[in-house]
């Protein structure tokens, strides 16, 4: 039993030592795989900025507790450190600095740019492992400083003459990141981009000659960054600097002495009342004189007006059109030579027309002359003519339409009139179908006995009295087309109950007791 136990105790230092293998293992893996993964998740930018101008670098790991510090590289070449995990460490200007609070990782760096700040920066990751990252910083010291070579305020130019332009700045950074200058006009880029950077200082002037094409062209300057020039040293940003700085020129303005001088209504010869204006090109605006060649009479307008006066002789004169440019008078002048007549002469021969053989009117007739009519006349006699016989013919053929869809009379719309008569009648009456249609009505015979006419109600299809309703019902439309009906009287005398027919030339006939 004593070597049992001895046994056991001498297992207890065995798993001890494997527990503590094990953990040490695991830590070391761990420990592995953060370095191996402990990378910088974000690195700072280039950038290009005015002095005064905030920027911010940022930088941040993929640890969450990382050890972080930023260097600057500008006042010492090897790297002066300017905080570490956000304490200062006594750089330079620790004014400029600004360092945000560590979270996840994440460790900004903020400057207020000075004029000397242009360099470059650097974040570095010193725990788990070691990671750099780097950036450049452009500063430029002021707004670029451009200017005209002819006095500010009047941007004018003589045609013909040099004129230049120029923009410069100067700026602090690495010289591989040197700014760009390209000019334009409004018709486009005028000039390549343009490098020509030395000791921190771009200053660029273009010069052309005046034309008249140029006048009234806004000039730009832009400054701007393009591809690094050169090759940019390990885990350094390559970005290109997101600048652009534009400076914009007044108008220019191209000034030309007088030419092209013409005159309105040019001719030889003028009548009293005719004027004749002078008018040219140039700039400024030309002022104008007419001058009589012959006695040196100056005018000081540019409407020469023909007058009485001038009937005597041919006149000769001179139109003068004057600018200032530069404080001296240009000019130019064109001479005119016309004469002046009551009556102008046509410039044109008339056109011979034919003769044809007339005969001599009689001189007690006063014949007027025979005139053309213009043909504006004529055109609107044709179209008058036209549209009288539109109108015509509209009309005969409403009237033809209107006669066709009338419809004939006809003898089956017509019904027999009842007629009553209140005592016998004495006499005969004889009824027949008028030739006039009057309604429906007909007309009643002529030959009566006693020269009086029974009292009959005839009535028609349109009468509010009629008994049958509605007419189709009505027996009287039996009757057929050309049927003439009699009418029959009873003889109420002793002599005879029989119906006398007073007039029977009808084939048919209908008794009715009335």
């Amino acid at each position: 039993m004593a070597d049992v136990k001895s046994q056991r105790v001498s297992f207890g230092p065995i798993f001890g030592i494997y527990n503590f293998t094990m953990r040490l293992i695991i830590y070391t893996l761990i420990s592995f795989v953060s370095v191996c993964y402990a990378q910088l998740a974000t690195t700072p930018q280039n950038v290009a900025a005015f002095a005064g101008n905030d920027i911010e670098l940022a930088c941040a790991s993929s640890d969450s507790s990382p050890t972080m510090s930023w260097y600057e590289y500008i006042s010492n070449a090897a790297g002066q450190v300017i905080c570490i995990n956000g304490a200062p460490s006594d750089p330079p200007n620790p004014e400029i600095y600004t360092f945000g609070d560590p979270v996840e990782g994440v460790y900004n760096l903020g400057i207020k740019l000075l004029s000397s700040s242009g360099g470059m920066y650097g974040c570095q990751q010193l725990a788990p492992i070691t990671a750099y990252a780097y950036a450049n910083i452009i500063v430029f010291e002021e707004t670029p400083l451009c200017t005209f070579s002819f006095p500010p305020g009047d941007n004018a130019v003589e045609e013909g003459d040099e004129y230049s332009m120029t923009c410069s700045v100067s700026y602090l950074g690495d010289a591989g990141w040197a700014p760009k200058m390209e000019w334009k006009d409004d018709n486009g880029v005028i000039s390549d981009v343009i490098d020509n950077s030395e000791e921190g200082k771009l200053d660029v002037t273009v010069t052309r000659s005046a034309a008249l094409d140029h006048h009234g062209f806004e000039y730009s300057a832009r400054i701007h960054f393009v591809a690094y020039d050169g090759t940019l040293p390990d885990n350094t940003a390559t970005n290109i600097p997101t600048f652009t700085e534009i400076h914009t020129f007044d108008a220019i303005v191209v000034h030309y002495s007088p030419r092209d001088i013409e005159f309105t209504e040019e001719k030889a010869e003028y009548v009293p009342g005719d004027e004749i204006v002078c008018s040219a090109s140039g700039r400024p605006q030309p002022e104008y004189t007419w001058r009589n060649i012959n006695s040196g009479l100056v005018i000081e307008t540019n409407t020469l007006v023909i007058t009485d006066e001038m009937l005597s002789e041919q006149q000769s004169y001179e139109c003068e059109a004057t600018n200032v440019i530069k404080g001296t008078t240009r000019n130019d002048t064109r001479s005119l030579t016309f004469s002046v007549v009551t009556t102008p002469v046509p410039t044109t021969l008339p056109t011979t027309q034919p003769t044809t053989p007339s005969t001599t009117p009689d001189p007690g007739e006063s014949n007027p002359p025979a005139e053309g009519l213009s043909t504006g006349a004529i055109a609107g006699i044709a179209v008058g003519v036209a549209i009288i016989v539109i109108i015509l013919i509209a009309l005969l053929v409403y009237f033809c339409c209107r006669t066709k869809k009338t419809p004939a009379p006809s003898a089956n719309t017509h019904h027999n009139p009842v007629h009553t008569k209140p005592a016998p009648i004495h006499g005969d009456q004889v009824r027949y179908a008028d030739t006039n249609e009057i309604g429906d009505q007909y007309g009643t015979g002529t030959s009566f006995p006693d020269e009086h006419p029974p009292p009959y109600n005839t009535y028609d299809r349109n009468s509010a009295s009629n008994p049958y309703e509605p007419f189709e019902t009505d027996p009287r439309n039996r009757n057929a087309e050309g049927v003439v009906y009699a009418d029959l009287a009873l003889d109420d005398t002793p002599r005879s109950r029989k119906p006398i027919q007073v007039y029977d030339n009808t084939e048919y006939a209908d008794i009715r007791r009335v």
